[in-house]
């Protein structure tokens, strides 16, 4: 409230004689607080009346020194550091203003340095998305008691932004194989899939884990995956947490539901699915925060633009970088060796494996070379396909080495009664019939109506050329 110029000159002249403030707000017939703003705004700006910058935003002398102060903000002064700036302080820029503005109190400037410091402080749009268009992913954990033991459980949250959609999944881990088997049984949940997925920079989907790097570059794993079900990724940027802020949501979710559950210990992972998945169903059954309809519905017509799935499910496969031996051809994996074709001397090469297959991609993405994953330990793997020119030039032998031993019975039966055990020739069968079908000896054997030791090397060969 304001009063008359006598009435603020009157007490401070009560104030200078040193009497309680109590007593001059008695006097005075003031607030107490009054009495405090005089002596205040005195000592502050050197005058004792209320300055006439109201706080009203659209006053034209108001929004003159909410400019002036959002200037000082952007402003960069030098420091004792060579070549380094810093911004000014709030103490300095009240420092600045006071002399151009003698009347303003430090309350009020404090009110208006607040006002331009909200102006400039970062706000976010409201995204719009359109039906299947994206489906947002995030991960979370927390440690549960399972089975008498605390176990750190991983939550596989997706989530629809156009329905607000939620499902989510439980894991042992966060890792590629891990990621596989959730997003498999997403897409068998949901019957389909978004054209884009939204994620953060998580390690098994961005090659480059660093912030200060701007590679967008997927890993091997994520590129087949994306290439499978014909989606594309994209990179929550960091600084648009809104981005990818639902999802995050969702993950919190299903935590409470965890913790509403008031279960002391779970017996496995699929007792706690099926807690997650009876709190989600009664959260999908509310409605759209914004939409008149349930997200259940706008969910099912989302389902109806998705992505139909290919013929055949995503296959897992491990990735490891490896090297190729110079002089013996061998790839490691584990602790067993694996053999290349030839001319891959020295090259590094990725090796591709699962619990059934090895495959050995060269540097240009090309399959040379595969196996069944047999699960031994300290053995070397033979393919005679491989090595043609070392039979040509190591012909002394052959039948004693390895590689001969470990030929299939049908391969070693047309060495020896076919080509009469002649490595030279054997090695330039070898070659035609590479990345050819390996029938062509029953199919040589049926169409000429003889038996394996009466076929000759032209009956042979001219099966491959068929």
């Amino acid at each position: 409230m304001n009063y008359s110029k006598d009435k603020y000159k009157k007490i401070y002249d009560l104030i200078k004689q040193d009497i309680p403030y109590r007593k001059i707000a008695e006097i005075m017939e003031v607030d107490k607080n009054t009495v405090s703003a005089v002596f205040r705004r005195k000592k502050e700006t050197g005058n004792i009346y209320p300055s006439k910058i109201p706080l009203d935003l659209y006053h034209p002398d108001t929004k003159a020194v909410i400019n002036l102060v959002s200037i000082l903000m952007n402003i960069q002064r030098k420091t004792f550091r060579k070549n380094y700036t810093t911004k000014l302080s709030k103490k300095e820029i009240k420092t600045i203003v006071s002399p151009l503005v003698p009347t303003l109190s430090e309350a009020k400037f404090n009110k208006l340095y607040r006002i331009a410091l909200n102006k400039k402080s970062e706000t976010y749009f409201t995204i719009h998305y359109n039906p299947a268009e994206t489906i947002q992913f995030d991960w979370g954990y927390m440690m549960i008691n399972i089975a008498g033991k605390n176990k750190r459980v991983y939550f596989a949250a997706f989530y629809m932004p156009y329905s607000q959609y939620q499902v989510c999944l439980v894991t042992e881990r966060e890792t590629n194989k891990h990621f596989s088997e959730v997003f498999l049984k997403f897409v068998e949940r949901v019957n389909g899939f978004s054209y884009e997925i939204l994620i953060d920079n998580m390690k098994i989907a961005k090659k480059v884990h660093d912030p200060t790097v701007k590679d967008k570059n997927l890993t091997l794993f994520f590129k087949e995956i994306s290439e499978h079900y014909n989606f594309s990724v994209r990179f929550c940027a960091n600084n648009c947490p809104n981005q990818k802020g639902n999802v995050e949501i969702g993950v919190k979710v299903a935590k409470n539901i965890i913790r509403d559950d008031y279960e002391s210990e779970y017996q496995s992972l699929e007792a706690i699915q099926k807690v997650i998945d009876k709190g989600l169903e009664e959260k999908n059954l509310e409605m759209h925060s914004t939409k008149n309809n349930t997200r259940n519905a706008l969910f099912k017509e989302e389902q109806a633009l998705m992505n139909p799935l290919p013929p055949k499910s995503y296959v897992f496969y491990y990735y490891s970088k490896r090297k190729v031996g110079r002089k013996d051809l061998f790839v490691q994996l584990n602790t067993s060796k694996y053999l290349v074709p030839e001319g891959h001397q020295g090259e590094k090469v990725v090796v591709r494996y699962n619990d059934e297959k090895i495959y050995i991609i060269s540097e240009f993405g090309n399959i040379i070379a595969k196996y069944n994953n047999s699960h031994k330990r300290n053995k070397k793997y033979h393919r005679i396909w491989y090595i043609p020119n070392r039979i040509k030039t190591k012909q002394k032998g052959f039948e004693h080495t390895k590689e001969y031993r470990n030929m299939p019975k049908w391969l070693k039966k047309i060495y020896i009664n076919v080509y009469d055990r002649n490595p030279l020739d054997f090695a330039i069968l070898i070659e035609k019939a590479k990345n050819k079908p390996k029938d062509f000896l029953k199919k040589a054997l049926r169409r000429n109506n003889t038996n394996i030791y009466n076929l000759t090397k032209e009956q042979l060969e001219k099966e491959l050329y068929r």
